[in-house]
């Protein structure tokens, strides 16, 4: 008909429907924390009117929270970031600049044991609220992030959160990387003092690293026994006994596989004696 066209991306309502059936309070909690709230039906008739009389093709008829959409300082998507002051956002950054040297230095007056405490301690209390527990002791810091109820919208809150905790732009895979909350705080710790840590720690902290990577991993066949192969040649470099170990029984498989005249002729090659 040629007429303009006007496309309206709505935000939450406060009444159930066939889009929002499947949600829980724990989703209304994330999106409250994230700065959207609910619109009742009143308002969004009168964001209807008002928007037949813009001349915009697009808009996003929705309710905000102004102060929640500041407390998430740098990490406020780029689409909402015009509706917060810059020097609020520069101050949000600031405080979690500050916070992550705070945290730091908090952690350099600890032993490594209430190092790795107080870290697990951070995460837990984060992954608690994301996923809207009363408390911390829900949570079992061995699980895996799938197994405590993780998708990718409280994976990627998780990780602002710790963005501003610890005053470091985190990798987006965070919880991927690190999928469980033991070695997600083991990463924070390399993080947060790798260039302080004795270089025995350093050494443990790199290989949870590696253990969760591992954990994180699905690899077989060839992929599988090469990854093997490169742990034990790793291994051989720093324990001789286990270097030993793989000797004998890599010589107990050449043994198992030889004919009765190659044993021979390797004992007379080894030992000088003549079975002949």
């Amino acid at each position: 008909m040629g007429l303009p066209a006007l496309s309206l991306s709505w935000g939450l309502w406060d009444r159930q429907s066939g889009m929002t059936a499947h949600l829980v309070e724990a989703d209304y909690q994330r999106m409250a924390r994230a700065g959207m709230a609910a619109l009742s039906a009143e308002q969004g008739l009168d964001l209807f009117d008002l928007a037949l009389t813009r001349r915009e093709p697009w808009l996003l008829p929705m309710r905000l929270d102004l102060p929640a959409l500041r407390a998430q300082g740098g990490s406020l998507p780029a689409l909402l970031g015009g509706l917060v002051p810059a020097p609020a956002r520069r101050a949000a950054a600031d405080s979690g600049a500050e916070a992550g040297v705070g945290l730091a230095e908090r952690l350099a007056g600890l032993s490594a044991p209430e190092q790795d405490e107080a870290l697990l301690e951070l995460v837990v209390t984060h992954i608690a609220t994301v996923l809207g527990h009363a408390d911390s002791s829900r949570i079992d810091p061995e699980r895996a992030f799938t197994d405590l109820g993780f998708d990718s919208l409280t994976a990627v809150e998780l990780r602002n959160r710790l963005n501003r905790a610890a005053g470091r732009r985190l990798p987006a895979t965070l919880v991927f990387d690190y999928p469980k909350p033991v070695s997600l705080a083991a990463y924070l710790r390399g993080e947060l003092l790798g260039a302080a840590l004795d270089p025995e720690q350093a050494v443990l902290t790199e290989i949870d690293r590696l253990a969760a990577t591992l954990d994180g991993t699905v690899l077989d066949g060839p992929g599988r026994e090469q990854v093997a192969l490169r742990l034990r040649a790793l291994m051989g470099r720093f324990d001789p006994a286990f270097d030993a170990e793989n000797d004998i029984a890599e010589l107990i498989g050449d043994i198992e596989s030889s004919s009765v005249e190659e044993i021979f002729e390797f004992v007379d090659q080894e030992f000088g004696t003549n079975f002949q």
